[in-house]
Formats: C-alpha cells, structure tokens, sequence
C-alpha cells in the first residue's frame, strides 16, 4: 500500500463523511463546505459553504452528514439537523451552487436477492433497536435465518454499515454495536454467512468500548475499511480483508480516522480516498 498524496484542512477541519471521487477529482465535506481537489496530486481548485452561516447553528458540529456521493456531475447528501430533520441537498461541481433536482441516488437499497430463490433483506430485526438482515424463501416467503441470533444481549442497538456483500456461498455484513446508554460504540463485527442456512463462515469483531467501522468499498475480492473509536483515543486503522476467509492482509494505523473509505479500481489502478488526523488521504494498493 502506497501513500500517493495527503491534504491538509487549515483550522484543523476534519472530514464529515467519505470522500466522493469523480473522473478527475475528489470532493470532500468539511464544516459543512465542499472541496474539490485534484484526484492525482491533492491539490484544491474550490471551496464552496453549503450551509448558510444565519442557520448554520441548527446542525451539529459532527455527525450531521448522513450520506455524501457524486453521481453524473452533482454531488448528493443527506444532512440531518439537531431536531432529526433530514435535508437533501444537491450540489453542481461544475457551476459550483446548490440545485434543485431529483434526489434518487441518496435511495437507499434494502432488498438484495441471492441465488435459489433466497432472498435476503436488510431490515430492522428486534423492534427499532436492531438493525440486520433476514433470509426469506423468495418464492414462498419462508422465514430462513436472521443475523441477530449471534449478538451479545449487552448490545442494544446493531446497525448495518454499507452495503451487503455477496462472495460465493456467503453473505458479507459489516455492523456497528452500541450500548444502552445515549447509544455509545461499543464495538463491532464483519461477519460471513452462509446465504441459506444462516452458517457463520467466518467472522471478526471487537467489543472494545468506543470501536466502530466506519463506510467501506470493495474491490475483486478484498474489502477496505476504516476502524476507529470515537472520543478519547482517537487512534484507529486502514484494513485490507480478504473476503474469502475474513484474513487480514494490511492493516494500516492511522491517527484520529474521521471518515469512511471511497475508491476502488481505477484505469488498472486500485484507488483509495479516506480521512485521518485532519487531512484527505490518496492510496494506492499495487498488490490486489
């Protein structure tokens, strides 16, 4: 894993949310404003508010990125107040202004089918606390298997982080716990199943007070992701997987990580863009 450039936010800004690469640059969020730098060497061309300073106080100084993507020329997030009101925001990298337009590629996508006729489904298991998936027959809606049955009864509330990954016979979820208490990280899991009967093929997990994953991306058969913690020590990882047996090929320590994982292959060029200890980070694996 090489280091290819890294970008310095003045004031000791740090990211809100992974970074959203296009064709030739890579935008990142930072205290509600959008950058865009040059994907190859790091640089900036623009940096745009998109949050108005008269309410600026309604949204929390972190955590008020929900969502953050560029698609077709307009980078898409969902932002969320301090009163849980979501916002949906388009911008235009080009005309560098807010817009108005469809939001569609914020949906979020809750169903994904498997082969013979199962059909997995990211859901909420236990009420409103724990979110997993389920298994269904698709043709008969048979109940199969859900992904609650393995977590401890200490750990209240379970949420899915990214999307769930298909890899020969297993399905790959990422989850983050949190205690009962004003919903505090209390760790997490990257867990295989086997697609029907709900068979645990491998798993890694760490029930370490404040660990938490954070957005990852995929690339062959290899998943990257960030691990942090949140609040006290800030130190935390850059991890290459193998999604095949849950082996950790790389794991990069990084200070204070504050953001997911964005990236992938690239024009034969397997491509990362992370946030860590106030700056954007480009990597590049030369061994996938």
């Amino acid at each position: 894993m090489e280091e290819l450039w890294k970008f310095k936010f003045p004031h000791d800004g740090n990211l809100s949310y992974a970074p959203a690469p296009s064709e030739d640059r890579v935008f990142v969020i930072s205290d509600y404003h959008i950058w865009s730098l040059n994907q190859k060497h790091g640089f900036y061309y623009y940096k745009v508010p998109i949050v108005n300073i008269a309410i600026r106080a309604l949204f929390p100084d972190k955590g008020g990125i929900k969502n953050f993507l560029f698609y077709d020329g307009f980078v898409y997030m969902l932002m969320r107040d301090r009163f849980g009101m979501d916002h949906r925001l388009i911008f235009d990298t080009t005309k560098m202004v807010l817009v108005k337009g469809d939001i569609s590629p914020l949906v979020r996508k809750v169903i994904y089918i498997f082969k013979d006729r199962v059909r997995i489904e990211r859901c909420m298991i236990d009420g409103r606390f724990r979110e997993g998936v389920s298994a269904v027959d698709h043709v008969s809606d048979e109940f199969l298997w859900n992904s609650s049955e393995r977590i401890r009864p200490a750990i209240k509330y379970t949420e899915v982080v990214g999307d769930v990954i298909q890899v020969g016979e297993g399905i790959v979820i990422a989850q983050n716990y949190y205690s009962r208490r004003g919903k505090m990280p209390a760790g997490y899991s990257i867990t295989s199943y086997h697609y029907r009967t709900g068979t645990v093929l491998w798993n890694m997990e760490s029930f370490t007070y404040s660990n938490r994953l954070y957005p990852f991306v995929t690339a062959g058969k290899f998943m990257y992701v960030t691990m942090g913690t949140v609040g006290g020590n800030k130190e935390g990882f850059f991890v290459k997987i193998d999604l095949n047996n849950g082996q950790i090929v790389t794991k990069i320590p990084l200070k204070e990580v504050n953001s997911g994982v964005s990236g992938g292959l690239k024009e034969k060029r397997n491509l990362f863009f992370l946030g860590a200890g106030g700056s954007v980070i480009a990597l590049e694996d030369r061994d996938a």
